[in-house]
């Protein structure tokens, strides 16, 4: 990307590398039920250069008016791996359950570096920020039943996965270190109701438990566009929460009730 007048200039360049590859194979038993094997990698990244000169670099670095322009580098590199077994034993009585264990793991590395161009042309290293290098590391593992009864007029679905999780980031620069690691409980309800004429009801709850994202963490400032700069805090969110719908289907394509409810 790349725009121009009098006053500001400021070209973008970004290189995109990418790998993925999903896994899964499902044998059968001796016992005609089946396994569910599967596994998925992701890797990501998007090395990033921004440029900026003018004289609204000056909003950025204050009266340090013999610079001409700011160079700001990223680099975010991303592995995901999440490899998960399952089995399905079939029916018991009218119940169908299901049983899963699956692990979970993310790196994330976040590296940037900033400078300054002076009159002459020449890059210096900007001395008032600090320069993210930092890592974030997240792992979990889960086992997982679900549970299905059907009845000619209604139906339950049940969900109750244990987990254990740790998410731990560093910046060494900062000489800064935080981890949060504990058992995770995250059940999953759905009652469903077939009532008369074609209409239904049904209510959902969840639990569930959300430890943010490495965007929201990191110290050093980040320009994002000649106008923006983003900065995290360096404080791990810990955000644990309740959810519960209701929904109502009236035989009628145009009517429709709903109603939804969540709590901290």
């Amino acid at each position: 990307m790349e725009f121009g007048t009098q006053m500001l200039a400021q070209t973008m360049k970004q290189h995109i590398r990418s790998f993925s590859n999903d896994f899964r194979w499902i044998p059968e038993l001796h016992n005609k039920n089946t396994l569910d094997i599967a596994w998925n990698i992701q890797y990501d990244r998007r090395p990033q250069g921004l440029l900026i000169r003018g004289d609204l670099t000056e909003r950025f670095l204050g009266n340090q008016h013999l610079n001409q322009g700011i160079r700001q580098t990223v680099d975010v590199p991303r592995f995901h791996s999440h490899a998960t077994l399952s089995y399905n034993p079939g029916t018991y009585g009218q119940i169908k359950h299901f049983y899963g264990l699956g692990v979970l793991n993310k790196r994330i590395r976040l590296r940037s570096d900033r400078s300054l161009i002076s009159s002459s042309g020449d890059f210096h290293p900007d001395v008032n920020i600090n320069p993210n290098n930092m890592d974030w590391k997240s792992d979990k593992v889960y086992l997982k039943g679900s549970y299905h009864y059907k009845q000619p007029s209604w139906e339950v679905d049940i969900s109750l996965p244990l987990a254990w999780q740790r998410t731990r980031y560093a910046d060494s620069a900062l000489f800064s270190e935080k981890e949060d690691a504990g058992l995770l409980f995250e059940p999953h309800l759905r009652i469903k109701w077939e009532l008369a004429a074609g209409n239904r009801l049904e209510f959902q709850y969840s639990r569930q438990n959300d430890f943010g994202s490495f965007t929201s963490v990191y110290q050093g400032p980040l320009l994002l566009n000649y106008r923006s700069i983003r900065k995290g805090n360096l404080e791990l969110q810990h955000t644990r929460y309740q959810s519960a719908h209701l929904n109502y289907r009236y035989n009628n394509p145009v009517v429709l009730l709903f109603a939804y409810i969540k709590t901290g």
